[in-house]
Parts: structure tokens; C-alpha cells; sequence
């Protein structure tokens, strides 16, 4: 990770207001306010890229960080305590998270962070869209304690702490994978009875997500279609369509997304040595040209030309 700001060596007011700015320019405009004397202030912040997410780690002595209504920036945060513990609140809830819990928070609504003590906490930034879950449903996910130790979460707390570990020492070998693992985790985490309010509909919540679980697991097999989903879950095709009434696309659309963006990380990935053809057959387009076809249409170039593009960056920023 890359240090944005070490306040050793400042003192007072002036390690404060450098803290404010930091915050602001690595995040989304923040407020902040000391809970001590400013004097006793202390804050190490550091931060880097993986894949699609910003990963940054904040190690600062108690105070309190907010964020008032505003323009929508349209990201969202995954908060993952490390060490000490955290006060968050948003959409009328408050939860407290201790070393290894997680909760979800959305930039575009106001919401609060309060730190009574010296913590370190984890903060994962991405596009709301790549949780590819519908606004009205965050609402219902945000500000809850989220825990590694069952479900889903015992598989993506310990990916966290290693995303962690791994930033510290620079960006983790297929950092684009791991960004993909970590978004797929945190999703079926959400998708848990216990991280929102029993509410109607639940079921077709319950159904979707598992069927997305089933979806990632197969992607890569040409069989793969909706009447297999369904299938697999025992449910009628149009039951399996209603589920997925709220997202973008509808099931077969989804599949056809998912591997397009698996194809696109590998098309991306420097040690990858397939041939564009291969990368698309890996994921389930086994013809070739209508691989180029569907991707060209997705993503404005074909999949030679993409991979061109973005290792030409890679090679030209190294």
C-alpha cells in the first residue's frame, strides 16, 4: 500500500486537519471531528488498488468521521474492523463492529463512523454497480454487523484479512480475481436471512442469490443455461425469471454478463497466456466468433483489441 498520510511528526490541529484532508481525497468528502483533545491525535492511513476496488487501511487514535447528504459518487464501503471496535450508523440503524465483523455502508446517504478507541479498520471501496444488487435492497443491508464465523462470511473474513496482509506488501497476484472472489463472497453474505429485515419476498431474495452462487460455480461449462439453473433449484424457468425481475438482465442475460467479465479479467491478466479464443472457451463461448461478437457488442472492442489496450497501459505504467 501506498502511505497517503503518516501524522507522526505533526502535532495538534495540524495532524487533525491533515487527517480531514486525506480522508476527503482518498474517499468520498468526509466531516471529522476529534473525540479527544486534538493534541493526542494520531493517524497512519494507507491505500492501493486491486482490481476494481480500493483497498485502504486507517490505524487512528478515537474520533468521529460523517458524511452529510450530497451529490451521489456512487460507490460503496465495506468497513472491516481489524482491531478495536466502531460505531456505524445509517439508514436509521446503528451497529457496533468489533475486531472481525464487516458491514456494508452506501456514500450516496449520510451515515456516521464513531471510534471510541485506537482501532484499525480495512476499508473497501467499489462502484455500487459491481454488487449488481438493486438500490432499494441496499437500503435494507446497510449499517448491519456482518461476521466471519458462519455462512458465507467464514469464507470472506479470512479472504479479507489475507487482501489485507497481501496490500500491505503491494498488489496481491491476480489482484482481479481476488476483487471478483471478494464482491461474490460479500454478496451471498447480504444475501444471509440475518443481514436485513425479514420482509415479503424474501424467498425470490433467497432464490436469486443462490442461483447466482450456482451460476459462479458453472460458469465455465457450455451447458450452462437457464433450464439448468432452474432446474438445479427445483423451481419453474418463469419462477427462476421472477427472481430476477429487479436486476439489470434477466437470467441469461446474467450468465452472458458473468463471463463476459470473467474473460474480460483474464483477457487484462499480464501472466495469462491463453489465446483470446481460449479465454472464451474457458468460459463458456465455445465458438469463437460469437464470442468476439458478444464482447465486442459489450465492451465496444473485440477481445484481441481489449487485451492490447489494457496490457498496453499495464506495460506503459510499470
Amino acid at each position: 500500500m501506498t502511505v497517503v498520510l503518516d501524522t507522526a511528526g505533526r502535532a495538534g490541529e495540524d495532524a487533525f486537519d491533515a487527517y480531514r484532508n486525506a480522508v476527503s481525497r482518498t474517499f468520498v468528502p468526509l466531516l471529522a471531528e476529534p473525540s479527544r483533545a486534538v493534541d493526542a491525535f494520531s493517524c497512519r492511513l494507507r491505500s492501493s488498488e486491486m482490481g476494481l476496488l480500493q483497498v485502504s487501511e486507517v490505524e487512528a487514535t478515537a474520533h468521529v468521521v460523517r458524511r452529510d447528504a450530497g451529490d451521489d459518487p456512487g460507490y460503496l464501503k465495506l468497513g472491516v474492523q481489524l482491531a478495536g471496535s466502531a460505531i456505524l450508523r445509517q439508514d436509521g440503524r446503528s451497529t457496533t463492529l468489533v475486531a472481525g465483523d464487516f458491514a456494508l455502508y452506501d456514500t450516496a446517504r449520510p451515515y456516521e463512523l464513531e471510534f471510541h478507541d485506537d482501532y484499525t479498520m480495512l476499508v473497501l471501496m467499489f462502484r455500487r454497480s459491481l454488487l449488481r444488487i438493486p438500490t432499494a435492497e441496499l437500503r435494507t443491508r446497510t449499517a448491519r454487523t456482518l461476521r466471519s464465523i458462519d455462512g458465507a462470511g467464514a469464507l470472506l473474513g479470512p479472504l479479507l484479512d489475507g487482501v489485507a496482509r497481501e496490500c500491505r506488501d503491494g498488489a496481491p497476484a491476480g489482484g482481479g480475481h481476488v476483487c471478483d472472489a471478494v464482491l461474490s463472497l460479500l454478496a451471498a453474505s447480504l444475501a444471509a436471512p440475518a443481514a436485513y429485515e425479514p420482509r415479503s419476498g424474501d424467498r425470490l431474495v433467497t432464490l436469486r442469490e443462490s442461483a447466482k452462487a450456482y451460476i459462479e460455480q458453472h460458469l465455465g461449462e457450455s451447458s450452462l443455461d437457464v433450464t439448468r439453473v432452474a432446474q438445479a433449484h427445483h423451481v419453474s424457468v418463469r419462477y427462476l425469471q421472477k427472481a430476477f425481475a429487479e436486476e439489470a438482465a434477466n437470467v441469461a442475460g446474467y450468465i452472458r454478463l458473468r463471463r463476459l467479465e470473467r474473460c474480460s479479467v483474464d483477457l487484462a491478466d499480464l501472466a495469462e497466456p491463453r489465446s483470446a479464443a481460449a479465454i472464451g472457451a474457458r468460459w463458456g463461448f465455445v465458438d469463437a466468433g460469437h464470442f468476439s461478437r458478444v464482447f465486442r457488442t459489450h465492451f465496444g472492442v473485440p477481445p484481441g483489441e481489449y487485451r492490447a489496450r489494457y496490457r498496453g497501459r499495464d506495460l506503459q505504467s510499470a
